[in-house]
């Protein structure tokens, strides 16, 4: 289960970044850590409701910012995904320029409905600024079907997912909500999450329904009890054959990433599966076929596995793997997605007995 505080005001600079994914912009973007300074409260929301869509159950609460855009919006599709912790400015403002002026749209479980709102409206200083940001919070998971909520998610040009428990999303929301997530890429929407969030978009995901797993835990017993990994109900098609795992270094999850790998390539019935490993303040951005990695400290990562051998995925029974592939991707890193192993210079790793060993 992957718990996430609420988000973090930030100061430092703010990172220019315009709607294309340049190299060039990319270098500009401030590495060095930003010093956290804890949630600020935003101020009341001046647009509650939006009567394009009608007003929303019980169950479902919505905080808004703005005026919710009835125009015709053509969004620039991207899928941004982070790590968890403080929020990276650039990757933010990245996925705001996706809706193109129109609405965005965070939905949660649990949490404040208004700390995302401010920072998406005007604190990543997009451009063009959204026309509206709202946060829906699902209190009962069954108002995810009503009509208004629907409505939101299929108007909104940007849709974020914020960290908490990622059975939330995929075990407990309803099928149609699902499938209204799942069509954001046929209508060419902005998505995008962290913690939790991010890890509820691949087409593999780890669902946590029961606790959350160790790597310890889940190399020793590939079938332990809190090791369940599903298919996505609304998996993106960006993160087509992906598993994505968040906080990823700071609570040493490399071990039960590798595991839920050769889980998720079962799953699959795929000879190779693919795993994003996010730091804590490191954010991957895809867009088309290519991907950006920015982050917000030199000493945060993205981790790319590639697991494609045999090996032992049995319970009780303790891992092993014989080929695995990690490289790592420092701010600034982009590149052709799916990533082209080829021209990196990989790291082999394989598993012994529940042990992770050089290859």
């Amino acid at each position: 289960m992957v718990r996430m505080s609420e988000r973090h005001r930030r100061n430092g600079s703010r990172l220019v970044f315009p709607g294309l994914l340049l190299a060039s912009v990319v270098a500009t973007a401030a590495c060095a850590a930003a010093t956290a300074t804890g949630p600020e409260p935003d101020p009341p929301a001046t647009a509650p409701a939006s009567a394009a869509c009608g007003t929303l159950p019980a169950g479902a609460v919505l905080d808004g910012i703005g005026s919710f855009d009835v125009r015709s919006v053509t969004p620039r599709r991207r899928v941004v995904i982070m790590g968890g912790a403080a929020e990276v400015d650039a990757a933010s403002r990245a996925f705001v320029e996706g809706a193109v002026g129109g609405d965005v749209l965070v939905l949660r479980a649990t949490g404040s409905t208004t700390s995302y709102n401010s920072y998406f409206a005007s604190g990543v200083s997009a451009s063009p600024a959204p026309s509206w940001v709202g946060t829906i919070r699902l209190d009962v998971a069954t108002t995810g079907s009503h009509p208004a909520l629907l409505c939101h998610v299929a108007r909104a040009e940007a849709v974020w997912l914020t960290g908490g428990d990622q059975w939330n999303y995929l075990g407990q929301w309803p099928t149609t909500l699902h499938d209204s997530l799942r069509t954001t890429a046929a209508r060419g929407a902005a998505i995008g999450g962290t913690s939790a969030g991010a890890m509820s978009i691949s087409e593999v995901a780890y669902d946590a329904r029961a606790a959350s797993a160790t790597s310890d835990q889940a190399l020793a017993n590939p079938f332990h009890a809190s090791v369940t990994v599903m298919r996505s109900p609304f998996g993106q098609p960006e993160l087509a054959g992906t598993l994505v795992d968040t906080h990823f270094m700071q609570r040493t999850r490399e071990g039960r990433m590798l595991t839920f790998l050769a889980r998720g390539r079962q799953l699959l019935q795929r000879d190779t599966i693919v795993g994003i490993g996010l730091d804590e303040r490191a954010a991957m951005i895809i867009e088309g076929e290519t991907f950006t990695v920015l982050t917000g400290a030199a000493d945060r990562h993205t981790w790319v596995y590639r697991v494609s051998g045999a090996g032992i995925v049995q319970a009780d029974t303790p891992l092993s793997l014989e080929s695995v592939e990690r490289v790592r991707l420092d701010h600034g890193a982009t590149g052709p997605w799916p990533l082209d192993f080829s021209r990196h210079t990989p790291e082999r790793l394989r598993v012994v007995q529940g042990r992770v060993e050089d290859g």
